[in-house]
């Protein structure tokens, strides 16, 4: 399996550029602190969208991608996806992390996950969330962190996990800008022990969302990880796209973001 394409990285990122095309919802609360963390790096912010009612509300905790090098919280993809969650009615945390070149690696940026995901279990009181329909989103680099922090939450009650285009296999990142970034990721830690596919498998149900045409991370780390996981007898399923690419959330007006969407939306709806 080889890694991320210099050509599948530069259309990632200008489908970044491209307008919104969508009407984002406006999160509840901003700028909210998820740890009392100090020093280098990316602060500690969370945003929070809350859906109308009273609740309990069943909810998503976001985490954004961008190679563990750039992306935020509020980058189009996170803001639409917050938006579609929270209309369906979602209460959402979308959590900043440390990343590479300012306070963090594989490390700093699985630590902050996983503070974000025990910051948001212990505000399911405070915001009218339903405790034992919690989810997990994670985008990209997004889904590898998330993946690893819930490592540190077998303890807790997850209704479903969703991975899309995850890194599952930091084995298979060779060459091109996979073989750059790497070693800068992982600064010196074994891959094996930071790559999901080599993990424990998780106890919650998984979804896999990947495309076939995938120039960053390809879609046979998908497919390992699921038979792998299946073969455990655990529930992972993946929904491959045909033809479709990286990033297939940034363009709101594509027909593959919209079908991902339904996709998304009915395995939080199990």
């Amino acid at each position: 399996m080889s890694g991320p394409s210099f050509t599948g990285l530069v259309r990632a990122v200008r489908s970044l550029t491209t307008p919104l095309a969508f009407e984002p919802a406006d999160p509840s609360h901003i700028d909210l602190l998820y740890s009392d963390r100090e020093g280098r790096g990316v602060p500690p912010f969370v945003d929070v969208y809350l859906p109308a009612g009273p609740g309990p509300h069943p909810s998503v905790v976001l985490v954004h991608g961008g190679g563990w090098v750039l992306g935020n919280r509020r980058m189009k993809p996170m803001r639409y996806l917050a938006t579609e969650l929270v209309a369906a009615g979602f209460a959402v945390a979308v959590a900043e992390y440390r990343l590479l070149f300012r306070g963090g690696r594989i490390g700093e940026a699985t630590h902050d996950v996983a503070g974000a995901i025990g910051w948001w279990f212990g505000q399911a009181e405070g915001y009218g969330l339903d405790a034992e329909a919690v989810h997990m989103v994670g985008l990209s680099a997004g889904a590898t962190l998330m993946l690893l922090a819930a490592q540190q939450h077998r303890e807790r009650s997850f209704r479903r996990l969703v991975s899309v285009f995850g890194v599952y296999d930091f084995e298979g990142m060779t060459g091109g800008v996979g073989g750059l970034i790497k070693p800068m990721i992982l600064q010196g830690r074994d891959p094996r022990t930071v790559s999901p596919l080599h993990l424990d498998p998780l106890p919650w149900p998984v979804t896999l969302m990947h495309g076939t045409d995938d120039a960053l991370v390809p879609h046979a780390q998908a497919e390992a990880y699921r038979a792998l996981s299946a073969s455990g007898g655990h529930d992972v399923e993946l929904i491959s796209y045909s033809g479709e690419p990286h990033a297939f959330f940034n363009d709101a007006t594509s027909a593959i973001c919209q079908q991902a969407t339904r996709d998304l939306l009915d395995a939080l709806r199990r």
